[in-house]
């Protein structure tokens, strides 16, 4: 895995000559979605859904490396041994995947249970379900307001926790440790709940941060480095914890970049372009739901 990244499609390159000769000559389009089980990205929401539906990233072969690694780690246990040592990279992965796509599973059996049984209709149940001035219908699904978070050192420790992933993924790109993690928590299009900042383009020196209800204004400079030093303090914590989940080369490589200097400042521009790029996402979001309301009442 490379450590200089596309910003349109995400694709990473060894050189930065290989970059630029990929920008120069593919005509790439930015992966907006992505299966949070196989973490295969998509350029559109139809595509992923159909990924999805149709179990594909199960029946390639992710379970049944998963199964062979999950062996070697039993194996290496009755043995007295330190069986993430021995695991590689891959093998890690493919055991974190299937863990998510079991959870997942569970999780649909669960819904679909709540789903077959009877419930008061005068009881919101965390469905979110809008009763028809007593016409004793719900809404469709799509009518379902969107809860964000609020932004803040707790929610952001809980997305990561929601989803071990992420830090591994961040870590595995040393150059772009720090934007590849805002990406994840507050710029994922699938997941509206964490989408709790963003930085106006007229007003680059504000940022709209939300408190749990609205959308106030802070200053950006003091914003985005807050979200900075959560990340590289997120990432630095996960490689002392887990010091066989990175090779060699990529431990070097964090290394260095905490003696780099101009390190902090392309990341800092990087996580703006991010939080610019989420105006249109969250205004859009923000007008749907208030025409949905008004429908409503």
């Amino acid at each position: 895995m490379g450590s200089f990244e596309c910003e349109k499609c995400y694709k990473s390159f060894t050189t930065m000559r290989s970059l630029r000769h990929h920008i120069a000559n593919v005509n790439c389009t930015r992966v907006n979605h992505q299966c949070s089980d196989c973490l295969k990205g998509f350029s559109s929401k139809q595509r992923l859904e159909s990924h999805i539906e149709n179990r594909v990233c199960l029946r390639n072969g992710q379970a049944q490396v998963a199964q062979k690694s999950q062996e070697k780690v039993t194996l290496n246990a009755n043995n007295n041994t330190d069986s993430t040592a021995t695991l590689s990279f891959e093998q890690q992965i493919a055991l974190e995947q299937m863990r998510m796509a079991r959870l997942k599973l569970e999780l649909e059996v669960v819904s679909q249970k709540n789903a077959n049984a009877p419930t008061n209709p005068s009881i919101n149940a965390g469905n979110n379900l809008n009763m028809n001035n007593g016409n004793n219908n719900t809404n469709n699904n799509n009518n379902t307001q969107i809860n964000t978070l609020a932004f803040n050192r707790d929610n952001f420790d809980l997305c990561l926790a929601q989803n071990p992933s992420y830090l591994l993924r961040a870590a595995n790109k040393p150059q772009v440790c720090a934007q590849e993690l805002t990406g994840m928590v507050y710029c994922d299009k699938n997941n509206p709940n964490n989408q709790s900042v963003y930085i106006p383009n007229r007003t680059p020196s504000i940022a709209m941060v939300c408190d749990g209800e609205t959308y106030t204004r802070r200053d950006a400079k003091e914003t985005v480095k807050e979200i900075y030093d959560q990340c590289i303090g997120k990432i630095d914590e996960f490689i002392d914890e887990n010091p066989n989940s990175l090779t060699e080369f990529k431990k070097k490589a964090h290394k260095d970049r905490s003696k780099d200097e101009e390190f902090e400042k392309k990341a800092k521009r990087a996580i703006c372009l991010k939080l610019t790029d989420m105006e249109p996402v969250i205004k859009d979001r923000q007008k749907t739901q208030k025409a949905q309301k008004a429908q409503n009442t």
